[in-house]
């Protein structure tokens, strides 16, 4: 019922609907979007579970920046 939104990457290399597990390599955080360069680079994640959208930090462990 997962379905993530990952944006802003280079050398995506993966498609719609490819599994991945928890340490795999998806891609490299791109610093090139205009309209988002003001914040830095960094990665746009969504998540949707069963269709609506959720936030999520809720799922994510928390580690060192």
């Amino acid at each position: 019922g997962f379905v993530s939104v990952y944006k802003l990457l280079d050398g995506v290399t993966l498609k719609a609907g490819d599994k991945i597990s928890q340490g795999d390599l998806i891609g490299k955080v791109s610093g090139t979007a205009m309209d988002e360069i003001a914040s830095g680079a960094h990665l746009h994640l969504e998540l949707f579970k069963d269709g609506a959208k959720i936030n999520p930090m809720d799922y994510l462990v928390q580690g060192d920046k």
